[in-house]
């Protein structure tokens, strides 16, 4: 098992040689965020070359933003081309080699509104900036980001998937396999196994809470990672990634907010019905990212909205495990944990999303 820890400026201080006795051997350092420094990079990567620690370095994307790109995809090309060369430029100033990550969320209170299309081919143009700059690219996003965010066939490059399966019960990493297939049977999984078997899946960032102090860093939290490919390592295999496909059902809404939902739906070029009361229902199953759009657009609108794998007018689904709800409607259901249902929300709407718009997770056993 390869343990490896990743650190910012909010861990306040590093210890590299308590973490390298505790086995860390390796760690990532934020280089920026954006096109800011960060704070503590130079201390933290010093501290780990002193200590004989393998240095890699991320660099925390914002170009995707709204806020920052204006809604424009060319602002959001030059935007991603400072931020990147940045990276490269801070990760060489301070002896990072190998690995060199954009990381990729949703901050509380932040939009997106590039396409997946859109967003994929600004990811790749920014692993070939780093590539050119002497590092190996690496892509950091969460389990749901990657469904609803990346077009996992046109990004042919390697991942570092984020997905608290145990949160808050992280423990410790003797207390935890690395072993996927422990993990219950869900899209989240599969996306795991089918990256894993690509030779994509270099890292996977289970825990974040607790175990700070043991690991030197001087926050009582810090995020823990299981690896599997070195920066040498790995391949660019095919990955067939699971649409999930479900129906989607909005409403009932106002006249008003039924032009919108439509208008998105043919651009998107989804067949509709409207069942009458506002009830607009889709003919056909949709793509984890259509899914997304709309949770994002009728949660906007306040409108209840209803994902299922069978006819919305059929007998309602109760799918075990945890799901979503949202004005008293189901969203989604059988997610594997809570945290995994959190994950789905965030990856769309941002970190805050759950307590400001009351949106609700519950437990469903069937």
């Amino acid at each position: 098992m390869i343990k490896v820890i990743d650190i910012s400026h909010h861990q306040t201080s590093y210890n590299a040689r308590q973490a390298v006795a505790q086995g860390i051997k390796r760690v990532i350092c934020r280089a920026g965020y954006g096109t800011t420094k960060d704070t503590k990079v130079d201390a933290f990567t010093l501290n780990a070359l002193e200590a004989g620690q393998e240095l890699w370095a991320y660099g925390f994307a914002t170009w995707h933003y709204d806020s920052v790109n204006g809604k424009s995809f060319d602002t959001a090309r030059q935007k991603m081309q400072e931020q990147t060369a940045a990276w490269v430029a801070e990760a060489k100033a301070c002896g990072v080699s190998g690995y060199l990550v954009l990381d990729q969320e949703l901050e509380k209170g932040k939009t997106m509104s590039l396409t997946k299309t859109q967003n994929t081919q600004l990811i790749n143009e920014a692993m070939d900036i780093i590539r050119a700059g002497g590092f190996e690219p690496l892509l950091y996003a969460s389990a749901s980001w990657l469904l609803t965010r990346v077009d996992l066939t046109t990004y042919t490059g390697k991942v570092w998937v984020a997905r608290y399966y145990w949160d808050p019960n992280d423990k410790d990493f003797a207390d935890r396999s690395d072993d996927i297939s422990q993990l219950k049977a869900g899209q989240y999984t599969t996306l795991m196994q089918q990256l894993r078997d690509a030779g994509r899946l270099a890292g996977w960032q289970w825990g974040r809470i607790g175990y700070g102090s043991k690991y030197g860093v001087g926050s009582a939290n810090v995020d823990k990672n299981f690896w599997y490919l070195l920066p040498e390592e790995g391949t660019t295999g095919p990955v067939q990634v699971s649409a999930d496909p479900m129906y989607i059902s909005v409403g009932p809404a106002s006249a008003g907010d039924v032009a919108s939902i439509t208008r998105e739906l043919d651009t998107r070029l989804i067949p509709w019905e409207n069942y009458g009361n506002g009830l607009i229902i889709t003919r056909v199953g949709c793509s984890s990212g259509d899914q997304a759009k709309m949770v994002e657009m009728a949660v906007s609108l306040k409108l209840p909205i209803q994902l299922t794998a069978a006819d919305p007018l059929a007998e309602p689904e109760q799918p075990e495990g945890y799901t979503v709800i949202f004005m008293a409607a189901v969203v989604k259901g059988g997610f594997e944990s809570e945290a995994d249902a959190r994950d789905y929300i965030e990856s769309i709407l941002g970190a805050d999303a759950m307590e400001k718009l009351g949106i609700e997770i519950k437990l469903l056993e069937v």
